[in-house]
């Protein structure tokens, strides 16, 4: 398959940004519940930042338009989710059985369990999990939940947009018949924890390959560039 011409998205103020998102997040909106608790101030601000609405609403917006053929049930797994505020809208896309939300830090575990309550509590669509991700065989990966061993569950999807923050020994480890979804970035400023950061879409290509391309582009804001792919891992 002919590798897809890179798409390029730029903005060169907030304020543009803004506006742009109104239109695109349409498909993200919180559910009422949710906007409780967000005015409620349970999760951290930057969770809901300019920055992190629009990488998810382009995130929502590539996978609508290059994915839109995947509808049957499936698992997900979304690394390094933190607050998991694309778990409605993956649920929502993909008509998922379960989407477990990976992150190695309890607190935002917590966090992502609270937001996504209504999944959770309707036979784990979505569930947590404290774990590192990098230490996981994503072929067939073992891990606990709430004191039960999971051993069944293979990541038809997994979906990562957090690599800057982790080495790239997880996606080392995914099946070629996973679809991956990632973003990254250039952010190499933020030193406390962007530990593994790429300076162009040819850089996240070379250091994660893939054999079957779907989408590549970068979204270009005023503080940092963030890079996108989604296809089938080399």
């Amino acid at each position: 398959m002919k590798a897809p011409i890179a798409d390029r998205i730029e903005f060169t103020d907030w304020k543009t940004l803004s506006t742009w998102l109104e239109h695109e997040y349409s498909m993200l909106q919180p559910s009422f519940n949710q906007l409780y608790k967000i005015g409620q101030h349970r999760y951290p601000a930057s969770a809901f930042s300019l920055g992190q609405l629009a990488s998810k609403a382009w995130l929502s917006r590539a996978v609508h338009n290059n994915c839109s053929n995947i509808y049957y049930k499936k698992n997900i797994a979304y690394l390094g989710c933190w607050i998991g505020t694309l778990a409605p809208w993956l649920n929502k896309m993909y008509n998922t059985s379960r989407i477990y939300g990976f992150d190695i830090d309890p607190e935002v575990i917590a966090m992502a369990d609270d937001y996504n309550a209504e999944l959770v509590e309707s036979n784990w669509q979505f569930k947590g999990v404290v774990e590192d991700v990098t230490i996981l065989n994503w072929s067939y990966p073992e891990f606990v939940v709430d004191g039960e061993l999971i051993s069944d569950f293979v990541p038809d999807i997994i979906v990562n947009t957090s690599s800057e923050h982790m080495s790239d020994d997880w996606f080392m480890s995914t099946s070629k018949d996973s679809l991956i979804i990632m973003q990254t970035n250039n952010y190499f400023t933020y030193t406390q924890e962007h530990i593994n950061c790429v300076d162009s879409i040819e850089s996240m290509q070379s250091q994660y390959p893939m054999r079957d391309t779907l989408y590549v582009g970068e979204m270009i804001t005023p503080a940092y560039t963030r890079y996108m792919q989604i296809g089938y891992p080399a």
